[in-house]
């Protein structure tokens, strides 16, 4: 049992003296007074407090306030299994008290490997027990930090007198800054974490904008002890940040965008975090007042196969100037290797499809109050000691009244409630969660005029948009679907931020004679919900970081397949069949801004456009596609970002369309000096057939590439094994052969650098010889890291440069040296595994000088 009461700060405000629940079935509670315990789902409890006085009272569930507001509430448990915190807040004119039970209906296998709500107003030296009879967890406060404050059941910096009390040595180790954390023990390195947290003067931008000091949380929820360290770092002027933090050189890794957020209001949100054993982390939050999840983050880091410690810092580093611009943190939990995704569910209902901008700003009532807030906002008077202890933070600027009145001017333009883009709607069947089946959507929006399965045409008939929503997934296996259009272009499938679409031997198309459009995420395209609905334009909103997975798969009837920076890109055995060009971009912008050019430089009509920019992919498998358009030539565009990346497409029919390939761009280019920023891009075409192949302009590049196969026979016509076979580039040693090896190698660090360089993708490594094997040939494709992959010629801006080998040829019987050998279409292999063209090499006597002719025959 616990025996703490929370009372508020001042002995004036009202004192709870009592409390008690009764009622249910509940476990592991001592009696009435305990305040942590197990219960049964749909049983009704109460929970009742004693004040000292005639008081106001405030009931909140999981944060939710409730409609009652009297000192007894009584409580039916959901039917649904979780934790609940049910919390009263007690105040009058003269302050506030509180106080708080947790009860739960998970089991003792389901329960959190760490829970840490805060109910008994303590983080150490604890008596009770949590819902399933656990000894509370013990924490230690971080080392050169301060104790937060954690008696209203919420972790918090303490008030304003702690920092008038501390000595200089305490001040000189928080650098100046009002800096709190509590640690603990967590072994957890994959499996799911999960807070709250509420900056409760909402939206907050601090003087000198986001550069300034702000009030900020960094949840470090996977400490390893090797000196990585994964973190969720929300601020109050919307900033958020999810990195690698890599000890002790305090270089970091962004998981996600690393820059883009939200502006916040007033109530709770809840964050939880996946980690799979794949390496893939998945951040979504949830605002609790709203009851609306979206995925904020989705990225990849393999590093931090273990982990030792979890740690929550606070930082309030302008208390003195705007005491009440604060961060609480509440209702920490973690899941060990258990992966908590939204539920799943399928609705047809509206969806954002869109957003439009509008010269005119629109209000929005919801965040209006932080004009409200602080338009009237006094300057406190500061002391020289005050200011010292401010100005101690690093940021290269000097806080005073100057500036302070300078930020009521400027700053409060940026705090106003209202935007410029206005979301444009669509409506059709809406998904949600991971691992969802069209079986499963079909059931759960239960409309056969909507979605069904024809028996006859044994395949899904789908009358409507098809939405995989944030950080959904949606599995296409081993079926038919048929999207119903009655007009060109009028149905689409749209795959949102974060999404993944897996589609298996199966086949999309259209249901009538009309197209249909795909919709992902990008620069054309917004659909970053939480950011774009509250005003703010971020970088996540102009890429699409999902997954589209297909193999062995015909996508047919369909336009405007455009891939712009996704996380995952796998298009194994895939007819792209009948494709449409078309343009389904929404172009709307500020005159003249840097977001008009960014999206006049994705405009116009698209079959199929991959778009790779400042952005990771952590997965690239473009192997064995056929395409063929509706009305030839259609184009099919890459525009890779070759400064991060060296990517090939593989066993390819390009059929009659054409292959263009055009430069990249940087898409966030706020920190940047000059704008825009390009990026060269060079394609690889590894055994891929094509009739018009593009790279007319400056940074772009096209290389072709054809496998060789050298088969070494002694002088009696039998296959020598173990043969050295050398090859030179002769015109151009950038240029040498290569195999099939991958790799995503991360840049070495540099001494002091203050992050890692971001993940690179490599396809194709240099590869200077081969053996042969037991008969007498040179590796096969299937033997990826000794292949041998020759690029016949690099076409660019400045046209076409052909390429000739050498090859050498060394055995036990002597070497041989082949000089002028040309790769070339005919080497190009409709079945990878069966080479086109063989050269035979005699070793020992025979003729040297052969010739690309002679060595083909």
């Amino acid at each position: 049992m616990l025996a703490s009461v929370f009372n508020t700060e001042i002995a004036a405000s009202p004192v709870i003296t009592g409390w008690r629940s009764t009622g249910g079935h509940p476990a592991y509670k001592d009696n009435d007074r305990d305040l942590m315990y197990s219960v049964r789902p749909e049983e009704p409890i109460t929970f009742e407090v004693k004040v000292d006085r005639k008081a106001e009272y405030e009931w909140t569930v999981n944060k939710l306030i409730q409609s009652n507001h009297s000192p007894a509430f009584t409580w039916t448990v959901p039917e649904e299994k979780g934790i609940y915190e049910i919390h009263v807040t007690v105040r009058d004119n003269e302050g506030e008290a509180h106080h708080e039970w947790v009860v739960s209906t998970l089991s003792a296998e389901e329960a959190p490997d760490l829970f840490e709500y805060f109910a008994d107003g303590q983080f150490k030296d604890r008596q009770g027990t949590d819902p399933w009879g656990r000894p509370l967890r013990e924490w230690t406060v971080e080392e050169s930090y301060k104790a937060p404050g954690i008696m209203r059941g919420w972790m918090e910096p303490p008030k304003g007198p702690l920092y008038e009390t501390i000595s200089d040595r305490e001040r000189a180790e928080l650098n100046g800054r009002g800096r709190f954390a509590l640690r603990t023990t967590s072994e957890t390195a994959y499996g799911t974490w999960r807070f709250w947290f509420r900056f409760p003067r909402g939206y907050f931008i601090p003087p000198n904008g986001g550069s300034g000091p702000r009030t900020q949380l960094y949840y470090e929820f996977l400490g390893g002890p090797t000196g990585h360290a994964f973190r969720y770092n929300k601020v109050s002027d919307s900033h958020n940040y999810f990195y690698a933090r890599y000890y002790p050189t305090m270089a970091w890794n962004p998981l996600g965008d690393e820059d883009s957020g939200f502006k916040q209001r007033k109530g709770w949100y809840g964050v939880t975090i996946v980690r799979t054993k794949a390496g893939w982390f998945y951040a979504y939050i949830t605002d609790v007042e709203r009851g609306e999840t979206y995925l904020q983050f989705r990225g990849y880091n393999p590093d931090g196969v273990d982990s030792e410690y979890a740690r929550m810092t606070l930082d309030q580093p302008l208390w003195d100037i705007f005491p009440d611009v604060t961060v609480h943190v509440d209702g920490l939990e973690i899941y060990r290797e258990k992966y908590l995704f939204p539920s799943r569910s399928a609705q047809y209902r509206r969806y954002i499809a869109d957003w439009q901008w509008t010269p005119d700003p629109v209000a929005d009532p919801s965040e209006a109050y932080t004009e409200k807030d602080w338009k009237d906002f006094q300057m406190p008077e500061l002391t020289e000691k005050q200011l010292d202890r401010i100005n101690g933070r690093m940021h290269g600027y000097e806080v005073n009244a100057k500036r302070i009145e300078g930020w009521k001017t400027r700053e409060l333009r940026w705090m106003q409630g209202k935007r410029h883009y206005n979301p444009v709607y669509g409506e059709g069947i809406v998904v949600q969660g991971r691992g969802m089946t069209l079986k499963n959507v079909a059931k759960r929006v239960n409309d056969p005029s909507l979605l069904r399965f024809d028996a006859q045409k044994q395949a899904w008939i789908c009358t409507t948009d098809l939405v995989v929503d944030e950080g959904a997934e949606l599995i296409i296996r081993d079926t038919t679907l048929r999207m119903h259009g009655k007009k060109p272009g009028e149905r689409r499938i749209s795959v949102m931020y974060g999404a993944t679409l897996r589609v298996e031997r199966s086949t999309i198309t259209s249901d009538t004679e009309h197209y249909f459009l795909w919709r992902f995420t990008g620069t054309a395209n917004y659909s970053y919900n939480l950011g774009m609905s509250t005003g703010g334009l971020n970088a996540l909103s102009y890429g699409s970081f999902g997954s589209f997975l297909v193999e062995d798969a015909t996508i047919d009837n369909c336009a405007y397949l455009f891939l712009d920076s996704p996380r995952e890109l796998r298009l194994k055995n895939v007819r792209f069949t009948n494709l449409h060009q078309a343009d389904a971009g929404e172009y709307s912008a500020p005159p003249e801004s840097e977001i008009q050019q960014r999206k006049e430089f994705v405009r116009g009509e698209k079959a199929f456009c991959v778009f790779l920019k400042n952005y990771d992919v952590f997965r690239f498998d473009l192997n064995g596609l056929r395409f063929a358009g509706a009305r030839t030539p259609v184009d099919l565009t890459f525009m890779l970002n070759s400064e991060k990346n060296r990517l090939n497409v593989y066993n390819s029919d390009f059929g009659e369309e054409n292959v263009v390939v055009r430069p990249s761009i940087k898409m966030m280019s706020f920190w940047n000096t000059t704008w825009p920023e390009y990026y060269r891009s060079r394609l690889g075409l590894v055994n891929c057939r094509f009739r018009n192949l593009t790279a007319a302009t400056e940074r772009t590049s096209a290389v072709p590439k054809y496998y060789l196969d050298v088969q070494v026979m002694d002088s009696e016509g039998k296959p020598v094994s173990g043969a050295k076979v050398t090859v030179i580039n002769e015109v151009d040693a950038e240029y040498p052969a290569e195999n099939l090896s991958e790799e995503r190698p991360m840049a070495p660090l540099d001494p002091g650098a203050e992050r890692t360089n971001v993940h690179n993708l490599y396809q194709g490594f240099p590869l200077e010889s081969a053996l042969t094997g037991a008969d007498g040939h040179t590796p096969p494709p299937s033997d990826r890291a000794h292949t041998l992959i020759l690029a016949d010629y690099v076409l660019d801006q400045a046209g076409k440069k052909a390429f000739s080998y050498t090859i050498k040829v060394a055995t036990s019987a002597g070497k041989k040296i082949i000089t002028g050998v040309r790769p070339g279409p005919l080497s190009y292999r409709p079945e990878p595994r069966k080479p086109a063209h063989t050269g035979r090499i005699v070793s020992g006597d025979g003729p040297e000088g052969m010739t690309e002719e002679e060595l083909k025959r």
